[in-house]
């Protein structure tokens, strides 16, 4: 049985499990299959497109294709972030796929929207070709841009947030999933719409539309928040949230913001208080070799437990943020079993949470990337006020955490200790198993036959010192995640090494780099090795 005979068969038990609203084994099945395999969104994406073709589709169905293939593009979209060569051309095949699929009118402009709708949950780019593509075939069929548009009517939108028991956070990403998957153009309409609706959640859901990947429609809210002051639409809680994310927008749209505020506040809006820090446990992942990274915070809410996660990108900033309500324990242990080996999740504390995720926000405004909606809620939930930009370049963060180690560890002895021991960490320590390169410079060289040690050596003496820089500010942000866990003392030698990677030592005495030279080739030979 191939691939795909085995994916009808499987789709077919799932689509009777979400019909029924109850996920049960034959979906765990079919999602843990799906995560060792993403290539598989190849085939659940021709399974969508031939149901599809049929005189009479079945809906069910075609619903629980969607259901896995949003959860194999979001396993996609990881592999992209840390920028896998493999994953990034077969997201560039699905994109092409879907493209020729629509040109070719295989697949219709509903079911093509359908389609995107999985892209823009799993937060993998769809890229505008398919956008514009989207568009024409709207223009051209007058029937289904009435089918794709009906989802902006007032009724349904109310419907919705009735169905996300009126969560502006979750009714944002539904609303955020229709925006994106519609060509710019109505972009726009999707939010004005929810705005101008008289459900109050969902006017505090549009807020979270400041953060749209178009810059124009981040301008126009703000127009509109303004405008709208006198008629009351802004609640307390909106203007609470608007002066929170202030700062996290590009310094050029604060003042459209800021008018908002001025005007909602001369109208007597008042601002509703900031929840109380919550005593909860904290969990943070070591950084893995592309400098992903992620913050679980715990706390109680009643009997149960609320979950607020960031996930988070060296250079790139906050990339996710996601909070789970009323979590019952045996949906924390599985939350919690779900972070793989290597992720080495570890007590830490909330003093380094809210720092990392201030530094973080400063990277996402250096460049130029907007961070999630969700990370209000996680705010609110732990009750992180003030939660700023703050830049720390690793020059600045070395030279912070080297002030609280003994000076003995900087001293030549010292010195050598941690250079020598740093040889060792990948036997100690999970994480450093994802410390390899894999830039298109490094896999042209691994391409030619030469003798291991001469690819080796060219590694060390030609590639690597290029990314010295990068590793060093890799292994300074290790260095400071550690220093908030329990067993934390490799930190300080964490912190030496880094400071020699950043000046002008030979890689090829530094050990690490020798190990990390090791596992990119290990890397490497596996790949062809499949």
């Amino acid at each position: 049985m191939n691939s795909r005979t085995a994916l009808v068969r499987i789709g077919k038990m799932v689509a009777a499990e979400v019909a029924e609203g109850h996920p049960g084994s034959a979906s765990q099945f079919a999602l843990k299959s799906i995560e060792a395999a993403p290539e598989k969104a190849a085939d659940l994406i021709e399974l969508i497109i031939k149901e599809g073709t049929k005189k009479r589709p079945d809906d069910d169905v075609i619903a629980a294709y969607g259901f896995l293939l949003t959860f194999g593009l979001e396993q996609l979209r990881f592999a992209v972030e840390r920028e896998d060569a493999t994953a990034i051309t077969l997201a560039d095949t699905l994109r092409t796929t879907l493209l020729h699929a629509g040109l070719n009118g295989r697949i219709s402009p509903p079911l093509l929207l359908l389609v995107l709708h999985q892209f823009a949950a799993a937060k993998l780019e769809m890229g505008d070709p398919l956008r514009d593509l989207m568009q024409r075939l709207m223009d051209e069929d007058i029937e289904s841009r009435a089918k794709v548009a009906a989802g902006e009517g007032s009724d349904h939108l109310a419907s919705v947030a009735e169905d996300l028991d009126g969560n502006p956070f979750a009714i944002h990403a539904y609303l955020d999933e229709h925006a994106e998957a519609v060509p710019k153009e109505l972009r726009a309409d999707v939010v004005m719409a929810a705005f101008n609706d008289a459900e109050p959640a969902l006017r505090e859901a549009v807020v979270g539309f400041l953060f749209s990947s178009a810059a124009a429609i981040r301008f126009k809210l703000a127009e509109l928040l303004e405008l709208s002051a006198p008629h009351k639409l802004v609640s307390p809680t909106m203007l609470r949230r608007m002066i929170g994310l202030r700062n996290w927008l590009p310094a050029e749209e604060r003042p459209a913001l800021d008018r908002a505020i001025k005007a909602c506040r001369q109208e007597g809006v008042t601002c509703a208080s900031w929840p109380s820090v919550k005593a909860g446990k904290v969990f943070a992942t070591f950084i893995d070799g592309s400098g992903a990274h992620s913050l679980l915070v715990i706390v109680p809410e009643g009997r149960k437990h609320a979950v607020a996660a960031l996930l988070a990108k060296l250079g790139a900033g906050l990339r996710d943020a996601w909070v789970k309500h009323e979590t019952t324990d045996a949906e924390l242990r599985e939350i919690l079993s779900q972070f793989p080996a290597e992720a080495v999740i570890k007590p830490s504390t909330l003093e380094y949470a809210t720092a990392a995720a201030r530094y973080f926000l400063a990277m996402n405004v250096a460049a130029g990337t907007m961070p999630p909606f969700g990370l209000l809620d996680f705010a609110e939930t732990v009750g992180l006020a003030s939660l700023n930009p703050e830049a720390m370049p690793v020059e600045r963060l070395l030279d912070t955490l080297s002030r609280e180690i003994d000076s003995e560890r900087l001293s030549s002895k010292g010195i050598a200790e941690a250079l020598a021991n740093s040889a060792r960490w990948s036997d100690e320590q999970p994480m450093f198993e994802t410390w390899f390169e894999d830039t298109a410079e490094v896999r042209q060289l691994l391409a030619k036959r030469l003798p291991k040690t001469k690819l080796r050596n060219a590694l060390l003496s030609e590639l690597l010192p290029k990314r010295r820089q990068q590793w060093a500010e890799l292994l300074a942000w290790s260095a400071f995640a550690k220093k908030h866990q329990p067993d934390g003392t490799a930190w300080e030698e964490m912190v030496v090494v880094a400071r020699e990677l950043l000046g002008d030592r030979a890689l090829g005495d530094i050990p690490l780099m020798h190990t990390i030279a090791d596992r990119t080739l290990a890397v490497h030979r596996q790949r062809n090795a499949w």
